[in-house]
């Protein structure tokens, strides 16, 4: 009787043990992600700004600049395009559309602009 009881505490501990490492895991994965929204942001605001200085005018679309050969864009971490939008303040003009791919959403499905409080976030996983 006493080694059943043993054998289910053994049991139950390495079930315990097993979901923490599992939630870690998606947790570091998503906090990777995460970190690298706003550092893609900057390379690409920061493209902009030389587009505009060379050019004398912002670009219509992202395309423009990586056609002019100023910058080679990547996908945000879900595999979606960032977006651009030339009107917006200086800082808010790229973006991704976070986890889900679309305008609004919380959590990871938040959009993430440079300033997004990414600390906040990760906090949330």
């Amino acid at each position: 009787m006493k080694l059943s009881k043993v054998i289910l505490v053994l049991i139950t501990i390495f079930t315990v043990l097993f979901s923490f490492l599992s939630v870690s895991y998606c947790t570091r994965s998503n906090c990777h992600s995460l970190m690298r929204v706003p550092i893609d942001i900057e390379v690409i605001n920061s493209a902009l700004v030389q587009f505009e200085v060379r050019n004398g005018y912002l670009p219509v679309d992202l395309m423009e600049v990586e056609e002019s050969g100023m910058i080679s864009l990547s996908k945000d971490p879900w595999g979606s395009d960032y977006q651009y939008a030339p009107n917006a303040r200086v800082n808010r003009r790229v973006f991704s559309m976070g986890a889900d791919g679309e305008i609004g959403g919380e959590g990871l499905a938040a959009d993430i602009y440079i300033d997004t409080d990414i600390k906040k976030l990760i906090a949330q996983y």
